[in-house]
């Protein structure tokens, strides 16, 4: 009777497991990504709270020595909790025990459709051909996350991970220091003493793995040498000029005070990304002083900023919809030279209207995003090399192929009217970096954008 109640609870228990697979495997595509969605907050929730508690362990023991004992007290002894607590943010042994290992195979084991029992696929989580009617649409951060360290395109589900990981260090990072006001000078008089301890002989890297975890969070709170917070993670930031040469002592080729540019990703669609603002500019090619009104982005085609209504050539219009029924078209005069006979609007609605790259949100620069390119250590043009490739040419026409891109070294049109003098805008001549205002009624070129909104 024994043998028979075991083989029967066997065969129920087996039964049992049978159908709990059955059930895994029948997830729908929706309910797996709701379970991926909720993974990434619990386990961000939970990344934050390690991290955090985990820095604030080493600087509250630290705390015990120069503050409870009003200075007596010796910060070496701190070493060896700091050492444990660091080494929970810096493990190079790869054994899946750092914080950052358990949020990416937590997250992971729900979100990635390379897992076993996940049902969505990479387009349900990117919102590009997905196949639920409510995707989680992570394409909609990618300029945003590439304030986070990101290239400003999330293809992904690694690289989703990786901007909601760096996103919690920021917040964490922002916490200890407004929590402890004298973390990096504590940090870094803990540091030698962390550095001289003797790891254990099963575990040879553990005092270096913490000194790195150290030297890390240290970087992102403030950076080498200052004990003052400067963190920068998330947040709109004022960037280097890019010039290098000095001429007086004190001028910014001496000072290059601002922070470094993190560069341009030409995304190979005819699209460039500038990684630091995250907008999204459009490529120009074959420059051969042709213009060409077949092609948008051409990049000899100049247009007007304004025109007027056919009809009663008098209402400026910078596209069809600003003119009523009884007067007809936008007109932007009569081709001329490299002037297409199109308004700057016009242009970009033709962008809009073929779905350039895959989108349909271009618009006219305003003059801060204009200006926000220039590479004042360049001239002719003073802009990256990601906007004026090695093949610019007349026998640039690729798109695709990141040496082919160009710009004209001339004045480019912004969205901004100038305040004083309506029937003026804003320009931002590419020669030599700087801007200026000028008659409407004039065609200088124009690179369409998208993003930051």
């Amino acid at each position: 009777m024994t043998i028979m109640r075991t083989g029967t609870i066997a065969v129920a228990l087996l039964s049992v497991s049978l159908l709990c697979g059955a059930a895994a495997a029948q997830l729908t595509p929706e309910v797996s990504l709701n379970n991926c969605q909720n993974a990434v907050k619990v386990e961000t929730a939970n990344y934050i709270k390690g991290k955090q508690t985990a820095i604030a362990a080493c600087l509250q023991r630290i705390s015990i020595e120069v503050v409870k004992k009003n200075g007596a007290g010796d910060v070496g002894l701190a070493a060896a909790t700091c050492v444990a607590q660091f080494r929970k943010i810096s493990d190079s042994r790869a054994f899946g025990k750092s914080l950052g290992e358990k949020f990416t195979a937590k997250v992971g084991a729900k979100c990635d459709p390379a897992q076993s029992g996940v049902t969505h696929t990479l387009g349900d989580i990117l919102g590009t051909g997905a196949g639920v009617n409510e995707p989680l649409k992570a394409e909609n951060i990618s300029a945003w996350c590439a304030r986070f360290g990101g290239d400003g395109s999330i293809d992904t589900v690694q690289e989703w991970m990786s901007c909601i990981r760096t996103a919690a260090e920021c917040s964490v990072d922002a916490a200890i220091s407004t929590q402890y006001p004298r973390a990096l000078a504590w940090l870094d008089e803990v540091r030698p003493d962390m550095d001289g301890l003797t790891p254990p002989s099963t575990d040879l890297s553990k005092v270096s793995d913490a000194v790195d975890g150290l030297d890390a969070v240290r970087a992102a709170i403030g950076g080498t040498g200052n004990l003052t917070p400067t963190i920068q993670c998330g947040w709109n930031r004022v960037l280097a000029t890019g010039q290098t040469t000095a001429t007086l002592p004190g001028d910014d080729g001496t000072i290059q005070s601002g922070l470094p540019s993190r560069g341009y990703k030409d995304n190979e669609d005819g699209t460039i990304t500038d990684l630091n603002t995250g907008l999204m500019w459009e490529k120009k090619i074959q420059k051969d002083s042709t213009a060409n009104a077949a092609n948008p982005n051409d990049a000899d085609n100049t247009y007007v900023w304004w025109g007027t209504c056919t009809g009663d050539g008098v209402t400026n219009c910078g596209t069809d919809a600003d003119c009523s029924v009884a007067t007809g078209t936008c007109n932007a005069g009569t081709p001329s030279g490299l002037f297409v006979g199109q308004t700057i609007f016009q242009q970009v609605a033709a962008l809009n209207s073929a779905n350039f790259a895959g989108y349909n949100d271009w618009r006219v620069p305003n003059i801060k995003e204009l200006q926000s390119i220039v590479d004042f250590g360049q001239v002719n043009p003073a802009l990256n090399s990601a906007f004026h490739g090695a093949s610019c040419g007349a026998s640039c026409t690729d798109l695709t192929d990141p040496s082919c891109s160009c710009d004209a070294a001339s004045r480019y049109w912004s969205s901004t009217s100038a305040a004083t003098l309506p029937g003026y805008a804003w320009y931002v001549d590419y020669g030599g970096g700087y801007m200026d205002g000028f008659d409407k009624t004039l065609d200088f070129f124009v690179r369409a954008v998208r993003g930051g909104l």
